[in-house]
């Protein structure tokens, strides 16, 4: 997937090239009193009609590629930032909570039991979860209750559950290293436990929680594209389709903007990080260690 839109940027920027040596042979050709001005103005020519060609070229690929599959990509685009959404919605919505309360639990068997089990769901290859979560789902609905064993919910709990562990761990471990004399202080001051939550333990962590949930946010894109063999839709029902015909064009329909989705997503949470980190502290950059 990163190797084509490598080769798309490099044709891209072989055709600006061209252009832009055209354009200084021009300037050279047209400069009064040179001796040899008539055959830089021939070879000008042949350059400026290269890269018109090329650029020719490009439109008329895009074209065709654009009027099939454009109404395809948006649709299956707004698919996956939907899935996307809602699963990391939900995730932060669990993982948030629950990394606060382990950081206040006085048993650490429990913490040690919960961040383990949240550490083997991540270890589970992505495809296999999702297998397993359709196989529980099915014995679910023939025992217990009618549930979906295809589709969008399956999809997402699959999505939810592999991305907990990233907020989980970055939430317990971001408030765990807030300095205790800084806690200490606020205590002094009279700030009740909620209070010092809500002003001094989480603005001071929220760099390294941002960086969870970016981590989160590109995986799930990711495996978002998985969904598509459960039925749950999105990119991945362009890249399976390619992969089933073997046709080039259904694959850049799929991959080229999942890898835009998951660059825009990482570069808008942490436009968002840097929005609401303390003024002062710099961005955690990356996971905080397990």
């Amino acid at each position: 997937m990163s190797r084509t839109v490598h080769y798309l940027v490099l044709g891209a920027a072989a055709c600006l090239v061209a252009g832009q040596v055209a354009a200084g042979a021009a300037a050279v050709a047209a400069t009064p009193g040179r001796p040899d001005a008539g055959a830089p103005a021939r070879v000008v020519t042949s350059a400026g009609k290269v890269g018109g060609t090329m650029n020719s070229g490009l439109r008329r690929a895009a074209d065709p590629f654009w009027g099939k599959l454009g109404r395809d990509i948006i649709e299956h685009s707004i698919e996956h930032v939907t899935l996307t959404f809602f699963a990391m919605a939900a995730a932060t919505a669990i993982a948030l909570p629950l990394g606060i309360y382990l950081t206040r639990c006085r048993w650490p068997l429990l913490s040690g039991l919960i961040m383990g089990g949240a550490g083997v769901i991540q270890t589970v290859p992505s495809l296999a979860l999702i297998a397993f979560i359709v196989l529980l789902f099915a014995l679910v609905s023939r025992t217990v209750a009618d549930v979906p064993t295809i589709g969008v919910f399956p999809g997402m709990v699959a999505l939810v559950l592999y991305a907990l562990l990233p907020i989980l761990r970055n939430t317990y471990t971001g408030i765990r290293q807030v300095d205790p004399a800084v806690i200490e202080v606020a205590r002094g001051m009279g700030m009740k436990p909620h209070q010092i939550l809500f002003s001094v333990e989480l603005p001071l962590s929220l760099p390294v929680i941002m960086a969870g949930i970016r981590i989160s946010t590109v995986w799930t894109i990711g495996v978002a594209t998985l969904c598509a063999l459960i039925g749950a839709g999105g990119l991945g029902d362009l890249i399976m389709q390619g992969l089933r015909s073997i046709q080039l064009d259904y694959l850049l329909a799929g991959t080229v903007p999942a890898a835009l989705l998951a660059i825009a997503f990482d570069w808008l949470l942490a436009r968002l990080e840097r929005w609401l980190t303390p003024v002062g502290m710099g961005s955690a950059g990356e996971a905080a260690p397990g």
